[in-house]
């Protein structure tokens, strides 16, 4: 009896813990967004799903903007989600001559079977393993190894235009209007 009493508890204590990681990661982490220049951009180097190399200046020398997603993890319905409407709206995007890059902590290949299993097209996803680059975006989560949602996005000058720290959880509002409206506002 007392085995099974001990056993309740353990199991009772880990999920209050996961209650309030999750919490904390929902509600606490979430930041007002930053529609002014707040800082410069730190450079980075990162490979995609088919490992081409990304330097982020580089990338900025072809595009207008770059809109940086991280993302927890390939292959859960809430960044599902969030991709389906990258993908949706990917033209929009494209004729402002913004780039999108999803960061995660995902390997290639899974990045290619996220991409293959979901009918993505457009869709460049860097590979972050250790979290280096969420780290210097402040997207890494405090506790477990995954990164926030957080949008970036960032102008040709190197400069954070716009910043959206959702938590966990949460999806951006209106993903599309909001970055699409902060481009247009900002990058010219």
């Amino acid at each position: 009896h007392f085995q099974e009493v001990y056993m309740r508890t353990i199991k009772l204590l880990l999920f209050v813990f996961m209650f309030f990681v999750l919490c904390t990661s929902a509600f606490a982490d979430v930041k007002n967004a930053s529609s002014a220049p707040a800082n410069t951009a730190d450079d980075f180097t990162l490979s995609d799903q088919d490992g081409k190399m990304w330097k982020l200046s580089d990338a900025l020398k072809e595009y207008r903007g770059v809109v940086l997603a991280f993302y927890a993890k390939d292959n859960t319905r809430g960044w599902i989600r969030q991709f389906v409407e990258f993908q949706q709206n990917i033209e929009k995007y494209e004729s402002r001559k913004v780039k999108i890059f999803g960061l995660s902590r995902d390997s290639a290949e899974s990045h290619r079977k996220f991409i293959t299993q979901n009918g993505f097209k457009n869709i460049t996803l860097l590979v972050d393993e250790k979290g280096k680059v969420a780290k210097m975006y402040d997207a890494d989560h405090w506790l477990l190894p995954f990164s926030k949602r957080v949008y970036v996005i960032i102008d040709q000058k190197m400069n954070v235009i716009y910043k959206k720290d959702m938590g966990l959880i949460d999806l951006l509002p209106n993903q599309t209007q909001t970055l699409i409206n902060e481009i247009d506002r900002q990058i010219k």
